[in-house]
């Protein structure tokens, strides 16, 4: 199961070669270079805007969490954790590499390992409710988004909320599950912490409601920064048409099958455009680009980390 949601390097680097070869043969390699040259200043202020605002809001919905399953860590220090960790995961698999190190150093800083990974695991799927809740906003929309792409948002929202709901009351089941938990007791205390953090959030659901609201409000700044690159490479979608089409496409760009988040996610991008007469080119760019913002708003980040280790004192040498 863990090398179906982690397969190993090799086959990353496989999937991710296989699908540049394919697309490669489907762009026209000078269209995609003029149109990333024709973004203007004005267009790369308005993406430094979004950037900004995506990075708040995703730590201040994280730090919402934290106060939700009782974690006590300081503000500064959510913040800090939250940007270095995002650089580190930049290098480590798509979606859930960030997330890992996220718990790992939370609990390095004296917070409780269950709340630490239950806090990580919960911004991360509330973020996938954020998805499903913008999709069934497409879904709405009616004659703007193709019939089949509705088909896929609905599918899409109606799993979410089914899973949503019963993760949310896992720790009623605990009982039941007794006799697994007998077999393999590793696996029953790591669950059984998991479900009591998450029996405990819903003691403050005014939290959870604030967290479900900025799940919402970072995708919909995420299709605000799909919105701003595709003016700039000058497609004629507007807000419907994204926010039908950028929940599947961000969902894609989550499950680690490529290498930082490049290879199928492009693909995937062509696929979900064809339907509005988007070019094989301007996909594969539009969907570079906006992989790639993330992980230019990752960098400072990256400069706290490398301050980090600049400030951690030297190792002793042995006598």
């Amino acid at each position: 199961m863990t090398r179906l949601l982690h397969p190993p390097a090799w086959v990353r680097v496989l999937i991710t070669a296989v699908v540049a070869v394919y697309l490669a043969r489907r762009i026209d390699l000078a269209e995609a270079s003029r149109g990333v040259g024709q973004l203007g200043a004005l267009v790369w202020a308005q993406i430094a805007v979004v950037l900004l605002v995506d990075r708040l809001v995703m730590w201040y919905r994280w730090a919402l969490l934290l106060r939700a399953v009782g974690a006590a860590l300081a503000p500064w220090r959510s913040l800090h954790i939250f940007l270095t960790t995002s650089f580190v995961g930049s290098f480590l698999p798509a979606g859930i590499g960030a997330d890992a190190a996220r718990a790992a150093v939370a609990r390095a800083h004296g917070e409780d390992g269950g709340k630490a990974v239950v806090s990580v695991v919960a911004d991360r799927w509330l973020g996938v409710v954020g998805l499903a809740l913008v999709s069934l906003v497409s879904v709405r929309l009616g004659g703007s988004v193709p019939d089949g792409l509705a088909a896929w948002n609905l599918g899409f929202a109606a799993v979410v909320g089914l899973a949503s709901l019963a993760a949310l009351f896992s720790d009623a089941a605990l009982d039941r599950l007794a006799p697994f938990f007998v077999r393999h007791p590793y696996v029953g205390r790591a669950l059984t912490r998991l479900a009591r953090a998450v029996g405990d959030s819903r003691r403050a659901p005014g939290l959870l409601l604030a967290v479900l609201v900025l799940s919402v409000v970072v995708q919909l700044v995420r299709v605000w920064l799909a919105l701003t690159l595709g003016r700039g490479l000058g497609l004629p979608l507007g807000w419907p048409e994204y926010l039908g089409v950028m929940p599947l496409a961000i969902l894609i760009t989550l499950v680690p099958v490529s290498l930082g988040g490049f290879g199928v996610p492009q693909a995937a991008m062509v696929w979900l455009l064809a339907p509005f007469g988007v070019s094989a080119t301007d996909a594969v760019v539009l969907s570079a680009l906006f992989v790639a913002a993330g992980v230019v708003a990752n960098l400072p980040g990256g400069l706290l980390f490398a301050l980090d280790g600049a400030s951690r004192p030297a190792p002793r040498a042995r006598s």
